[in-house]
């Protein structure tokens, strides 16, 4: 009876032990595991905040391109007299009519608040009873242009 006695104390030791060094083990990859995963969810969450810079720096990139090709539109009309005057070979619209519309709508859309609120007043006054010469137009579109030939070089910085 002692035997088994000291047999079951024996066996009780060793399982013991081992349920205690096999628990030990487990814990300790456990809490390895948990430490990579707390360094995958910190470069997880430095990519993502990353990525959101880059959107967010895209976004802003892609408004100062759409900003520069409204304020170059709108310069390439304005400007479209002078060079038909000095080139005749310029690439303007021959039309007057159709180059006046061209460039009252893209003059409407314009960035910069300061050219957009001048062409808001040709507006005004082409609305007038007493309608402006060409010449008189294009002197009125000068102020203008030169707004959006600020806003053009600021969105291209």
């Amino acid at each position: 009876m002692k035997r088994i006695i000291i047999f079951l104390v024996i066996v009780y030791l060793v399982s013991a032990v081992g349920a205690w060094a096999l628990f030990s083990k487990n814990m300790g990859t456990n809490a390895k595991i948990s430490r990579e995963l707390k360094v995958a969810k910190k470069e997880i969450a430095d990519a993502k905040s990353a990525l959101d810079t880059e959107k967010a720096t895209l976004h802003t990139l892609e408004k100062k391109v759409s900003d520069a090709r409204i304020n170059a539109t709108f310069l390439a009309l304005a400007i479209c007299p002078a060079l038909e005057a000095t080139n005749k070979n310029a690439p303007c619209v021959k039309n007057s009519t159709e180059w006046f519309s061209q460039t009252i709508l893209s003059g409407t859309a314009l960035t910069d608040p300061e050219a957009k609120a001048k062409m808001d007043s040709l507006l005004v006054s082409l609305g007038s009873t007493k309608k402006p010469t060409a010449k008189q137009l294009y002197e009125m579109l000068k102020p203008i242009e030169s707004g959006s030939l600020k806003a053009l070089i600021e969105d291209l910085k």
